[in-house]
Formats: structure tokens, C-alpha cells, sequence
């Protein structure tokens, strides 16, 4: 016999007071070093700071509030068309495509530059293959070390992000409405726009906003396509003049700006939430494609995945000469790799660990919210 709503409140929030001191503790090691960023950016300036703010300052945050929106709309429109593709419709290899998707993830951005720079280099695979054939292109069509680059970079290997949070929000709380709005006679482009869209709002802003991050803190990627961005403008100041303070007052600032666009996304969503009430429970169910459709379906997901991680994987694998039966393993790689996997390992069993306690101890404060809210 199940328990009454109060007990199940009450049980809930008779929790370990360790899990709050370790939810505490873990949020103190995070805010702390964000706080001695920003606090250093309060001190007095010295002497560099003003050179630095009137040569400096505006190159490179232009281009970095360039980068982030027009990489953060890109990924966040192609994942969403994704996700709502694979969510909502079936059609052949759509269960592979269903994680095939996200292996995006597993290659750095900035590997991706690199092999992609190198590919359509004059010197690369492509070109060569079209001299081969007799044809001679226009080099600037083939320039991708460029601002507009960075972003097909960032937008082809950082789309998964908005891919699977949106499709998973969409299979798990998308039934009731999209099943609502078909039996209205919406269908296609204006059920896509008109419904999916606005449901898919905070699964959208929370796979964006990773992107964004992304972004905004990457170096790699920017610095080898020189894209003049705030996280260059921080190692130039750092080692180019040897200022770290300056350097950590532009961190500051840097900061400063990040929270206040999740600020600003906050107050703007306060008062546009959807419910999942009445899509809590009612999985999505697929429409089957056929004939034409399915086939620009699987065609168009198998593109995106065939840029996005078969290409510049077989190109890895071509340099490494795997292809060719002449791989060889350096003395140090079985160290490196070594390294790299007890890194990634340990890192993600410690935020495992942590998620799971802050997310339990969270939602006992809810519990105990509501029930102090009900009088009990």
C-alpha cells in the first residue's frame, strides 16, 4: 500500500546532514577560485591595464561575443533539427543514429581544427584529390583558418550538447503535446516551429549555454585559427608582458560577463516556463517515414555525422597509418594513454559522486520545502 504523500514528503527529507556538508563543501570548491578571480578585479589596476583597455580590450571581446552567438545559434539549430528528427520520426538506421549522433563529443575541438585545416590545405586530401581529377579551385574557398571556421568548427563538434538534452526532453515529456497538436491538424515545419520549439525552450537553453561555454573558454581552437578572442587576449597579457595581474583582472571581467548572460537568460525565462505535467509519462511516439522522406531522413543524419566524425576520424587514422598496416606505437604513448584514461576515470567517478549527492540533497530541500509550505 503506498504511503501518503506527507510520509513520502517526510521520508524524503530524512537525509544524511553529511550529504549537505559535502554538497556545501563541493560548491566552496568551486565558487572559491571564481570569487578570487573576480575579487581580483576590484583591486587597483597597475600601469599596463590602461594600454591594455584602450588597444586591447574591445579586439578581442567583439570577436569572442561573435563566436559565442553565432557558434551557440548554429549548434543550437542543427541539434534541435536533429533531435526533433530522431525523437519524433522513424526511419532507416534510425537507432544507430540515435547515439551515433553524440560521438561528436569524443574528438577535442581543437584535433578537429587541425585535421580539418590540414585536409583542405593545398597539400591536403582534398585538394589533391581534385587536381587529381583536372580541377583547379579557387584557394580562398578552401580557407577555413578563419573567424567563420571557428564557428563550423565549434558548431559540428559541439552540436551534441543541444542533440542530447533536447532529444531526451522531447522522447520524455514531448507525447502529450506534439500528439495534441497532430490530432489539430498541425504537421511538419509549422508543428516544428509552432510546438516543438516552444516546449523545446529550456532543453535548448541548457544545451546552448554548454556550447557557449565551450566557446568562450576555448584557446585551442581560436589561437590556431587566430581568432582573436578574450582567452587570447589573457595569455598575451600573461606571457607576452609578463602581467598576471592584468591578465587576471581581463579573467575577471571575462567572468563577469559569463554570469551575467546566464543572468540575463534566467530572468528572461522566469516567466516562460512549460510545464511537464501533462507530458510526464507520454513518450513521444515516432511517425514512420517512407519512401522519399526516409531516404533525405537517414541521408541528411548520415552527413552530419560523416562531417562531424567519420571524415576526421578516418583522416586520424590515415596519419597514424592504420589504414596502411604501419602503425607504431612510441615508447611514451602506452604511458600518455595510461595517464589519460586514470585522469578521465578518476574525474568522472569524484563528479559522479558529487552530482549524485548535490542532486539528492537538493531535492530533499524541495521536500522539505513543500512540507513546510503545506503545514506539516
Amino acid at each position: 500500500m503506498p504511503l501518503p504523500d506527507r510520509f513520502r514528503i517526510a521520508e524524503l527529507a530524512r537525509q544524511p546532514k553529511g550529504w549537505t556538508t559535502v554538497s556545501l563543501l563541493s560548491a566552496a570548491i568551486l565558487l572559491l577560485p571564481i570569487l578570487s578571480v573576480l575579487w581580483s578585479g576590484l583591486r587597483p589596476a597597475n600601469e599596463n591595464w590602461a594600454h591594455i583597455r584602450q588597444y586591447m580590450l574591445w579586439d578581442h571581446v567583439l570577436p569572442t561575443i561573435r563566436l559565442a552567438v553565432c557558434a551557440g545559434a548554429a549548434a543550437g539549430m542543427l541539434g534541435v533539427a536533429l533531435a526533433w528528427l530522431v525523437a519524433a520520426h522513424d526511419f532507416p538506421l534510425r537507432r544507430l543514429l540515435r547515439w551515433a549522433l553524440a560521438l561528436p563529443l569524443a574528438i577535442p575541438p581543437y584535433i578537429a581544427a587541425y585535421t580539418y585545416s590540414n585536409m583542405l590545405s593545398y597539400t591536403g586530401i582534398v585538394q589533391q584529390t581534385l587536381r587529381g581529377m583536372g580541377v583547379r579551385a579557387n584557394q580562398a574557398w578552401f580557407d577555413i583558418m578563419s573567424e567563420p571556421g571557428a564557428v563550423f568548427i565549434f558548431t559540428m563538434f559541439l552540436y551534441p550538447y543541444v542533440f542530447l538534452i533536447t532529444r531526451a526532453y522531447l522522447e520524455r515529456s514531448g507525447g502529450s503535446y506534439v500528439e495534441n497538436a497532430r490530432l489539430l491538424g498541425r504537421s511538419g515545419l509549422p508543428l516544428f516551429f509552432r510546438v516543438v520549439l516552444p516546449i523545446s525552450r529550456p532543453a535548448l537553453a541548457g544545451g546552448v549555454t554548454l556550447v557557449a561555454y565551450e566557446t568562450l573558454t576555448d584557446y585551442g581552437v581560436v589561437n590556431y585559427y587566430g581568432v582573436q578572442t578574450l582567452t587570447i587576449a589573457i595569455f598575451k597579457t600573461w606571457f607576452g608582458m609578463y602581467d598576471i595581474d592584468s591578465a587576471t583582472r581581463l579573467g575577471a571581467w571575462f567572468l563577469a560577463g559569463i554570469l551575467g548572460v546566464v543572468v540575463l537568460e534566467r530572468l528572461l525565462r522566469r516567466r516562460r516556463r512549460y510545464s511537464e505535467t501533462t507530458g510526464r509519462g507520454t513518450p513521444l511516439k515516432a511517425v514512420r517515414l517512407t519512401g522519399a522522406k526516409a531516404a533525405l531522413a537517414t541521408g541528411a543524419c548520415l552527413l552530419v555525422l560523416a562531417v562531424a566524425f567519420l571524415i576526421p576520424v578516418a583522416q586520424l587514422a590515415q596519419w597514424t597509418g592504420w589504414t596502411h598496416g604501419t602503425f607504431a606505437v612510441r615508447s611514451e604513448f602506452g604511458r600518455l594513454a595510461g595517464n589519460t584514461l586514470k585522469a578521465s576515470l578518476a574525474a568522472t567517478a569524484i563528479i559522479l559522486a558529487v552530482s549524485v549527492v548535490v542532486a539528492n540533497t537538493a531535492r530533499s530541500a524541495r521536500a522539505r520545502s513543500a512540507r513546510r509550505s503545506r503545514g506539516w
